[in-house]
C-alpha cells in the first residue's frame, strides 16, 4: 500500500447485522444450484436446434463484444479519492487479456450469452501477490453452487463435482482473509422479490420455451407429412353404385398389392362406378403456413429486445418493416444493448475487480449507430444561448477545452440572432463588438425592470 492510499476513499464498511434475513432461503450452510437442470437443458437444446434462437443470441452477443471496455478513474468522486494510475493500468491490462485462452471480445460474448439465457454469469477472479486481480476465468453456470449463510445470501461458491469440486470465496470473504486469494463473482439480474432466486428458471428461458416448443412441433409435423414419408395417408371414395363384389375385389387387391405380394404393381379395373383416391399430403407446398418461422422469430426477438428489421426476415409480411431499419438500429443500441447488457456488465465488473475510486466502462463513442444521435444533439445545443461551450461539451460527453475560437456564433436567420448567439467561450459573456439586445418589454409596452 502506497502513502497516497491513506487519503483515498475506501470501500464502505457495512455491519453484517444490517443485511436482512432472506424470506426465501433459510438453508444455512447448504449448497444450492444456481441454475435448475431444466433451464440448462432448455437453453442447450434450444440453441443447438433452433436457428432462430441462435441467430438472435449471436446477434446481440456479437454486438456487445464489438464495444471495447476499459477502466478509468471514477469521475463521480473527487480527485483525491480516485484510484492511482498504476492500479488503473493493472485493471486495463486484465480487461485486454482476461486469461491465456480468452480474448476480451470472447469474454464479453460469453458474459452476454449467459445473461441472455440464464440471467446470470459466473467467473473466477485470480489475484496476484500484490492483491491486484490478474485473471478472469469463465465458470459454467450449471456446475455452480452457492453456500448460503444464515441470512440466505451467498457466503462461498462451490464449482465442479466429485473430487474436482473447488470452494471459492466471494470477494468480501477473500478480502477478509487477507486479499491475496482468488475468488468467484457473478453478474445477475434479481427477481421481483429483490433477490437472485436460485434453483429457478430465468425469465428468458421461460419466455422462449413456448415459441421453441411450437417450432419443434411444426418441424416434426413437416417431417411426418413430407413427400414419400411412410406415414402418408390416402382416402378412397366411390359412388353408391359400388357392389359388394366390387368392394371385396377392391379390398383384396389393396391387401395383396404390397411389395412381394401377388398383386404387387398391378392395376385394378372396376366397371360401372367411379373411384377416387385422395392423397393426404401437400408435399411441403405450404411450408410457410405449416412452419410460421417468422412469427416464432418475432416472439423470441421480442423477449431479447431485438427489433424485427435487423433480423433480415425474407417473407413479405416482414418486408414492410424494412423502411424502419435506421430507427430500429438506433433503438437496438439505445434501448437494448446499452441498458440491458453494457451497463450491467460494467457495473458488475466494477464491483468484482476494481479498487475504490475506479470503474469499468464501455467506449460508447465506438458505436456507429449512436454517432448520428450525438451529432443531432450537438446541432441542437448550438442554438442554446445560455450555456457555455464547455457545458455543451459536457452534455455530449467531451472533455473541456480552450482550443476553439473565442467567438463561436451559432447558425441564425438574421443579424440580430447572430449577435444574440455570439458569446465568449471562456467567460460566457457577449463579445464587445456584438450589438446589444433591445430592452425586454411587457405586454403593455413598458420596459421590464
Amino acid at each position: 500500500m502506497s502513502f497516497l492510499d491513506i487519503f483515498r476513499k475506501k470501500a464502505p464498511e457495512r455491519p453484517a447485522s444490517d443485511e436482512p434475513v432472506s424470506p426465501i432461503y433459510v438453508m444455512s450452510g447448504q449448497a444450492v444450484r444456481f441454475l435448475s437442470p431444466a433451464a440448462v437443458m432448455s437453453a442447450d437444446v434450444a440453441q443447438r436446434k433452433s436457428s432462430q434462437l441462435y441467430r438472435i443470441t449471436n446477434f446481440v452477443a456479437a454486438s456487445v463484444q464489438s464495444v471495447p471496455w476499459y477502466c478509468e478513474p471514477d469521475p463521480n468522486v473527487i480527485a483525491a479519492e480516485r484510484a492511482g494510475a498504476s492500479k488503473i493500468k493493472a485493471i486495463n491490462d486484465l480487461l485486454k487479456s482476461p486469461n491465456d485462452t480468452f480474448t476480451s471480445q470472447q469474454f464479453q460474448y460469453w458474459l452476454t450469452i449467459n445473461l441472455m439465457l440464464y440471467a446470470r454469469a459466473h467467473f473466477k477472479v485470480g489475484v496476484g501477490s500484490t492483491g491486484t486481480p490478474n485473471g478472469l476465468y469463465p465458470l459454467a453456470a450449471k456446475y455452480m453452487k452457492g453456500v448460503l449463510n444464515s441470512r440466505g445470501t451467498v457466503e462461498t461458491y462451490e464449482y465442479g463435482q466429485g473430487e474436482n469440486k473447488a470452494t471459492l470465496p466471494t470477494r468480501r470473504t477473500a478480502e477478509r482473509r487477507g486479499g491475496n486469494q482468488a475468488y468467484a463473482a457473478e453478474i445477475s439480474f434479481p427477481s421481483l422479490s429483490g433477490l437472485v432466486e436460485y434453483n429457478k428458471e430465468p425469465a428468458a428461458i421461460e419466455s422462449i420455451a413456448m415459441p421453441i416448443a411450437i417450432i419443434n412441433c411444426l418441424m416434426q409435423r413437416a417431417l411426418d407429412t413430407a413427400s414419400g414419408h411412410p406415414n402418408i395417408k390416402y382416402v378412397i371414395c366411390s359412388e353408391r353404385t359400388l357392389t359388394r363384389q366390387q368392394k371385396e375385389a377392391l379390398v383384396k387387391h389393396l391387401e395383396e398389392s404390397g411389395p412381394g405380394e401377388e398383386n404387387s404393381g398391378s392395376v385394378l379395373f372396376i366397371y360401372n362406378t367411379d373411384i377416387k383416391v385422395h392423397k393426404l399430403d401437400n408435399e411441403l407446398g405450404d411450408i410457410h403456413s405449416k412452419i410460421p418461422l417468422d412469427d416464432m422469430t418475432r416472439q423470441i426477438a421480442g423477449v431479447f429486445g431485438v427489433p424485427i428489421p435487423l433480423l433480415g426476415l425474407g417473407s413479405a409480411d416482414a418486408a414492410k418493416y424494412a423502411s424502419n431499419y435506421g430507427e430500429s438500429r438506433l433503438s437496438f443500441w439505445q434501448d437494448t444493448v446499452v441498458p440491458c447488457y453494457l451497463s450491467p456488465i460494467a457495473a458488475g465488473m466494477t464491483q468484482a475487480i476494481c479498487p475504490p475510486g475506479a470503474r469499468v466502462t464501455f467506449d460508447l463513442d465506438s458505436i456507429p449507430a449512436l454517432w448520428e444521435g450525438r451529432a443531432a444533439l450537438g446541432e441542437r445545443l448550438t442554438k442554446v444561448n445560455f450555456l457555455l461551450t464547455n457545458e455543451k461539451r459536457a452534455i455530449l460527453g467531451f472533455e473541456p477545452t480552450t482550443e476553439i475560437p473565442a467567438i463561436a456564433p451559432a447558425p441564425a436567420s438574421s443579424s440580430s440572432d447572430r449577435a444574440d448567439n455570439a458569446v465568449d467561450v471562456a467567460t460566457g459573456t457577449k463579445s464587445a463588438d456584438v450589438l446589444e439586445l433591445p430592452t425586454p418589454k411587457l405586454a403593455n409596452g413598458r420596459p421590464l425592470q
